[in-house]
């Protein structure tokens, strides 16, 4: 580039910058078309950026540039079907090279559907589109409109129809974006690039980007600023001293190479979006600031670890899902949303975990922590899954921030006449021989069961298991919370043991119930199993052997449960949640009345919600009025096949399977030849389907496959 023009260049900048400054920010998605005239009018182009400006209707992306010089080009790459991570792997979801033009070809941050060339001073615009395969098509002249600069060339406007792009029939839902202007010439100068902390200057023959928009939302309300959401791709490699980042979507795609982060203190990490570790190893290092993202993933072929050091904890203000290997590496991971937040993968263990955002945490599998969890705000859902607390880890919680669920502990009582406490405030003291050993607690916290004498216990239950289990004298202490009550006053409070958590219940009298410490106290046990406290009042009518949920199809769950003994059953509601809080009943079974014999009974839920996990219970109804509940059983329904939404579809298709389903799927018509080829991420895919013909299509993830209508 001739170096004239810098000065120019600078300056036209400076003036575009401050004039789009004035105008008022609203929203990018317009109701009156921007004209190409070459003259950018006030408010025309509602988002701004250096000396780029953009809008978009149902019909049309528009963008203005000004500045550079007239006979130099500019270019535009977009990403109308993105995906996480932005250059994944698979070819067939664009390229993450860019055309060749004066000898030179760019590395792109993302899998790019569409490059544009515009060349204003010959009024000369074109664009090319990904041929399936990683490469592009010859250019195309007939998708856009451009008009003549102002004098001088400097100011210029563009319009790209949606739907002449490639896999589209009308405005994308989201879509990715970068551009720059450069020299003719070599050495090949790059300038007014957008985002601006991609190269400039002199960058070689083959530049690499790695900064990019995301647009998250293209819709007349709650659009996203073009300019608002900068996101980075890792270029491949190794490179330690990795330094501070604050992006949307952060992506590292690397087999074989990765990151380390720069040691000590200086800016952290902030992700505004989605951390992906698609493949390769981002590593901490030494640093001593935290690292805040909204969402993080750790796919099959990813490494996540942690700093070594205090202050390099990691804030997740979204959802975390691990299906490879995170190493936490002494460090605290926190919670900090405040709403619904999800945590799943394959495998998940802690060092330090900290619940501190409000709203509920749902776990979708089980996992550990070995130094201690902490509840500050918040309630951490277990399900089905079971949360463990490994060695000597401690816990924390409080009257309304808790785990709900499944809670396993251990402790050795090695010693008669040591008081031994659990991390929850559980405590068993061993006063002779024979000792148990290791004893594990499994506390099952937010259900209930019932007993042959009819007796509705609490919402907490604690499973004893040791090497010695029988033939004991141990004292114990049962800690509760008055939320888990459920409706027994604490002068009614009786504990009760049973050896496998079915009936029959056997009351353990004389305990001491101490309202304002939360416990009961009970001395001379003989033997473990399951403990739980109930009333000593108004007995309850049916002992409930087992109670169970299995996913027969996308939206069809099977119940089944049975009874050893019932008197004076009316029947069973059956209830559904779907995040184990909230119930609702969604149908009534008859009961036997009275029976001294084994009953088995079912239910076919045929509407269950497409959630990731549905919740159910039976509420049973005694001829007097009086009810109980069963335990809660947890089941994923979309574990059994594919999940596809909507159907029909017209632009978008979300594909859910299940987690070990595989990292690829495809898209076949009828007679099984493949038209899309699917990425997956922890069994979830979004692809575009606009392109498609209208018809009846398959999609096939492993040995799964369903059908689903395009219109």
């Amino acid at each position: 580039m001739p170096h004239s023009y810098s000065l120019f260049r600078r300056g036209a900048l400076a003036l575009a910058c401050f004039l789009w400054a004035a105008l008022a920010a609203r929203a990018q998605f317009v109701s009156t078309a921007p004209v190409q005239d070459g003259v950018i009018n006030s408010g025309e182009y509602p988002a701004q950026g250096g000396a780029w400006a953009m809008a978009w209707d149902d019909t049309y992306l528009y963008v203005a540039k000004t500045g550079g010089a007239p006979n130099e080009p500019v270019f535009l790459y977009l990403d109308v079907n993105p995906n996480l991570p932005a250059n994944v792997i698979n070819a067939s979801f664009g390229s993450i090279t860019g055309t060749s033009e004066y000898s030179t070809t760019p590395t792109l941050p993302f899998r790019a559907d569409v490059r544009v060339y515009w060349q204003p001073g010959s009024n000369y615009l074109a664009f090319s589109s990904t041929n399936g395969s990683g490469g592009w098509s010859a250019n195309s002249t007939t998708a856009a409109d451009i008009s003549a600069g102002t004098s001088g060339g400097t100011t210029r406007e563009l319009r790209l129809r949606w739907a002449a792009l490639p896999g589209l029939s009308a405005r994308p839902a989201a879509f990715n974006w970068f551009g720059y202007e450069a020299s003719e010439s070599q050495p090949y100068f790059i300038y007014d690039q957008m985002p601006g902390t991609n190269p400039s200057g002199v960058n070689g023959n083959n530049p690499a980007f790695t900064y990019y928009y995301t647009v998250s939302s293209t819709a007349s309300t709650g659009t996203t600023n073009p300019f608002s959401r900068s996101s980075y791709t890792f270029p491949g490699g190794t490179v330690t001293g990795f330094g501070g980042i604050s992006v949307f979507d952060f992506n590292l795609t690397t087999p074989g190479g990765g990151i380390t982060r720069s040691s000590g203190g200086g800016a952290g990490w902030t992700i505004g979006g989605t951390l992906v570790v698609s493949a390769g190893t981002l590593d901490f290092g030494s640093s001593s600031t935290p690292v805040t993202a909204q969402n993080v993933t750790v796919s099959p072929s990813g490494t996540l670890r942690l700093s070594s050091v205090i202050g390099g904890d990691l804030n997740v203000n979204g959802n975390f899902f691990n299906f490879n290997s995170f190493q936490p590496n002494g460090r605290a991971v926190r919670f900090t949303g405040n709403g619904s937040q999800t945590i799943g993968g394959s495998s998940l263990a802690f060092d330090y975990l900290t619940i501190a955002g409000t709203g509920t945490k749902t776990l979708l599998l089980s996992a550990s922590s070995s130094q201690n969890l902490i509840f500050m705000s918040g309630i951490l859902n277990t399900g089905s899954n079971t949360f463990t607390l490994l060695g000597n880890a401690t816990l924390t919680e409080t009257a309304t921030s808790y785990l709900l669920g499944r809670l396993q502990m251990s402790r050795d009582l090695a010693q008669a006449g040591t008081a031994y406490t659990f991390p929850d405030g559980l405590q068993l003291t061993p006063q002779a021989a024979p000792l148990p050993g290791v004893v594990t607690a499994l506390r099952t916290t937010g259900t209930a069961v019932t007993g042959a004498e009819g007796n509705a216990s609490i919402l907490r239950q604690y499973q004893l298991t040791a090497p010695t289990s029988t033939g004991l004298n141990y004292d114990i202490v049962f800690p509760y919370r008055d939320a888990e009550l459920n409706g027994i006053p604490t002068s009614n409070l009786v504990l009760y043991r049973s050896a496998n958590g079915s009936s029959p219940w056997q009351p353990l009298p004389d305990a001491t119930v101490d309202p304002g410490a939360r416990t009961v106290s009970r001395a001379g046990l003989t033997d473990l199993g399951v403990l739980t406290l109930g009333s000593s009042a108004a007995p309850l009518p049916v002992t409930l052997l087992g109670f169970t949920a299995q996913a027969a199809g996308p939206a069809t769950v099977d119940l089944r449960w049975a009874t050893a003994q019932e008197l004076n059953n009316a029947g069973f509601e059956v209830q559904r949640s779907a995040d184990g809080r909230q119930f609702a009943p969604i149908g009534r079974v008859a009961g036997a009345g009275s029976s001294s014999s084994a009953r088995h009974y079912q239910f076919r839920d045929e509407a269950a919600p497409r959630a990731a996990t549905l919740y159910y219970r039976l509420r049973q109804l005694d001829v007097d009025g009086s009810a109980t509940y069963s335990p809660i059983a947890a089941v994923r329904p979309v574990a059994l096949g594919l999940l596809l939404t909507p159907s029909p579809a017209t632009d978008w298709l979300s594909i859910s399977a299940a987690p070990d389903a595989g990292p690829a799927g495809v898209i076949q018509d009828m007679h099984g030849r493949p038209l899309l080829h699917l990425a997956l991420t922890g069994g979830q895919a979004r692809v575009s389907v606009a392109r498609l013909p209208a018809g009846v299509y398959v999609v096939r993830v492993g040995t799964a496959s369903a059908r689903f209508l395009k219109q």
